[in-house]
């Protein structure tokens, strides 16, 4: 028996999205559609448009050539490349790649799909962990595109696969390539960071371990939808597959923005701590990217790694995202399934 890919379903893979050019102009240009994004910048409109125009623009598009130049490749944005690439290895799917503030547009990648005669169509944001900054926008943003070619009916959306068996495998493997021979004394997990507020919009109540920066209990159905606490079940779910004990492990949130306040511990301040405990040889792992990127390539593979030598760390070790590894590709295909049972027919 053999797997014949039925050629009526279309999958549409979503990502943020990146810089066409590391540029002031596009990157100035990028930022302005992401941060322009209710959802992403959640404060209200006139303020929103102030400080995007007179503070963030100016001043951060500037910052970030530098930071951009020094990741970017021959082929362009790592993280448009790795998407890319994870489209190719999943051709046979009829998959598409669609960025929320970039290129390629979802509205493209639908219109191809519609060509394509797709009569359904499954739609997986890539980001492992729920938030409504990122999974919801690009949820909401799609559902609008995608209505004008087909029925809600035929759209299928994947919310989150931090608990997908075949994603922490991914993750766990890549971990223990990357560290074989190396000993490193601590493994920190750093997630991309969120303001507190919007923890605050799916958590009626805020446990008192998010407001002191403690690990999260263990998840429960009615904090399903919590990222913060979704960052640390993945951690515990990933711990459990490298056999870590719980002090050999740590979790942190990068990418702070502005002054408000952040999911906690944050990732710089943690790597302080590591230090004052004696720490000298770490691995990073982020485990809520699943393509290498601004965030995991510069702000830590260069910044923290940088900033842990200063603190007179010996090893810094970064682990590099799934990308388009045969395991991740493999649960890709199992998300798939749970989505659309009928996807995958079988013929002798």
């Amino acid at each position: 028996m053999t797997e014949k890919f039925t050629q009526k379903t279309g999958i549409l893979l979503l990502n943020i999205g990146t810089p066409e050019a590391p540029s002031k102009i596009a990157i100035k240009r990028y930022l302005r559609e992401f941060l322009s994004d209710p959802h992403v910048f959640d404060i209200p409109f006139l303020l929103r448009a102030f400080l995007l125009n007179f503070l963030i623009l100016p001043f951060r598009s500037l910052r970030l050539v530098k930071a951009y130049q020094a990741i970017w490749t021959l082929k362009g944005s790592p993280l448009l490349v790795h998407s890319l690439e994870l489209k190719e290895k999943l051709s046979a799917l009829l998959g598409e790649i669609g960025m929320r503030y970039s290129r390629p547009r979802i509205s493209a990648a639908a219109s191809h799909l519609r060509h394509q005669g797709c009569q359904k169509v499954i739609v997986i944001p890539l980001f492992p962990q729920y938030s409504i900054a990122a999974t919801h926008s690009a949820i909401h943003y799609t559902s609008f595109v995608l209505s004008h070619h087909w029925s809600r009916s035929v759209i299928h959306f994947c919310d989150y696969f931090f608990d997908r068996p075949l994603f922490i495998d991914a993750v766990a493997d890549l971990v223990k390539q990357t560290i074989t021979d190396k000993q490193p004394e601590m493994i920190l997990m750093s997630y991309h960071g969120l303001p507190m507020r919007q923890i605050s919009k799916v958590e009626k109540k805020i446990p008192d371990q998010c407001l002191q920066g403690k690990a999260c209990p263990v998840m429960s159905v009615a904090h399903r939808y919590c990222y913060r606490a979704q960052c640390y079940a993945t951690s515990r779910f990933i711990a459990e597959r490298l056999n870590l004990d719980e002090k050999k492990y740590a979790v942190a949130f990068q990418s702070r923005l502005g002054k408000a306040t952040w999911i906690q511990p944050y990732t710089q301040e943690m790597l302080t701590t590591l230090r004052t405990q004696g720490i000298k040889r770490l691995a990073v792992v982020c485990p809520s990217f699943v393509v290498d990127c601004l965030e995991t390539l510069e702000e830590i593979g260069i910044r923290a790694r940088e900033m842990w030598r200063e603190l007179g760390g010996e090893e810094f070790i970064l682990v590099p995202c799934v990308n388009a590894t045969s395991l991740w590709l493999n649960c890709l295909k199992q998300l798939i399934v749970s989505l659309e049972p009928t996807f995958f027919s079988k013929e002798p």
